[in-house]
């Protein structure tokens, strides 16, 4: 570990109070985000034994690294090259030093006041410096429970994610019936495929989870949940041409509760997607109302809205999330979504990711987990769990009682 004290001098026209205030209220956002930053403090001068009333320095910040190659790529990463240039604009003078630190008598404490992290409420996330999005778009996500950013995703990308597309159709010509890789449509043949969904998508190929953790995906997900990450789960969803189906209204955190909500679903078109494709639908705000049951008046699961609940959604400000290839959909877990039939001549893929704030933690069996799920994909392992209450019942133990997709869910309930 090495710690780097850095010491700040503010500009002749700023007084000591308007100095503190700019470190304290705006630029310590945009450090907390550095790669590998392990701890961070910020001690304010105040007055001086030595030199009172000309003191030298107005204040100190002391950052702490694993080691000199963790500290070089902090500052050259592009967060970094962010901090820096925000903090040149309010200060006339900037003195660094590398050091090693020699603790000779320090404080214990065993009270949870010590605790110097900032659990991820969206007041929280939102007082951070945003890495990708803008802060109006921000804002947009937390009022909406949804956010569209067209063609985010760039064309090497989505190349090598089509290329995943098409040797997973090819090699689904060799089944009959699904299997624990492929959700298969009952028309499904060799000659005419018909994929509903690539189950545990990340596991299926390296390029998957590489892009699941690629830093413009990972940085993107951090401006809505905070610099920590968890990773929970994956699927690519086909939507055949010509009948692919629809999927009724529902709420993702009812297949998979947390321990918070501060859980999301990234999901990415991987071509142009239009009403007649059928693209991701969500009503506005719906996520700051309740959590619906999504079982039958026999307890099974359904994975939809009961028809008694569905007739008190505003169904006429149901927003359409299409766009382009490449274009990203945010989902937060309680938002009431779902997306119409693929009328369209040409298929509608759709890769889905499920990411959470590394404080909220599943509180049940995932129901299809990869070999990556819970594991950290970005920042660092929280000290403690941020909970929330969950004023819903639990889904099935997907661990005993098994799952094959939404689709499977809703269609054998609605068939009946």
């Amino acid at each position: 570990m090495i710690k780097v004290v850095v010491l700040l001098r503010r500009h002749a026209h700023w007084t000591r109070e308007q100095f503190h205030r700019w470190w304290l209220d705006e630029h310590v956002p945009y450090v907390t985000i550095l790669p590998g930053l392990r701890k961070y403090r910020v001690c304010l001068v105040t007055g001086s034994t030595s030199h009172p009333g000309r003191e030298p320095w107005d204040g100190i910040a002391e950052l702490y690294f694993d080691d000199r190659a963790a500290l070089d790529a902090a500052w050259s990463s592009p967060v970094g090259q962010t901090a820096l240039a925000h903090s040149r604009e309010s200060h006339s003078d900037r003195l660094a030093l590398i050091t090693e630190e020699h603790e000779l008598i320090g404080l214990k404490s065993t009270s949870s006041s010590a605790r110097t992290e900032a659990t991820m409420t969206p007041e929280s996330v939102l007082r951070r410096a945003p890495l990708v999005l803008d802060q109006r778009a921000r804002e947009q996500y937390f009022e909406d429970g949804y956010l569209t950013v067209p063609g985010y995703v760039g064309a090497a990308w989505l190349a090598r994610l089509r290329a995943v597309v098409a040797a997973k159709i090819e090699e689904s010509r060799g089944l009959s019936a699904s299997d624990d890789q492929f959700d298969l449509a009952p028309d499904h043949t060799a000659d005419k495929p018909n994929i509903r969904r690539l189950r545990k998508a990340i596991d299926r190929h390296p390029d998957l989870w590489a892009f699941a953790v690629d830093g413009s995906v990972v940085d993107l997900i951090a401006d809505l949940l905070g610099p920590d990450l968890r990773f929970h789960s994956s699927k690519l969803n086909f939507k055949w041409s010509a009948g692919g189906d629809a999927v009724r209204w529902h709420q993702d955190i009812q297949a998979w509760p947390h321990t918070n909500f501060a859980v999301l679903t990234f999901g990415v078109y991987l071509e142009d997607t239009e009403s007649a494709q059928g693209p991701l639908t969500a009503i506005p705000g719906s996520h700051r109302g309740p959590i619906f049951d999504q079982f039958d008046t026999d307890g099974r699961w359904t994975g939809a809205l009961t028809a008694r609940d569905t007739a008190t959604l505003p169904a006429d400000k149901a927003v359409e999330l299409g766009g382009p290839a490449g274009t990203v959909v945010l989902l937060h877990c309680r938002v009431v979504h779902g997306s119409a039939v693929n009328n369209s001549p040409r298929m509608r893929p759709l890769l889905l990711n499920v990411y959470s704030a590394a404080d909220a933690l599943a509180i049940s069996p995932a129901p299809a987990p990869t070999s990556k799920t819970g594991v950290l994909v970005r920042g660092v392992e929280p000290t403690h769990v941020h909970m929330e209450p969950y004023p819903a019942r639990l889904p099935p133990r997907w661990d005993q009682v098994g799952y094959r997709s939404i689709f499977a869910a809703q269609a054998t309930a609605y068939a009946e």
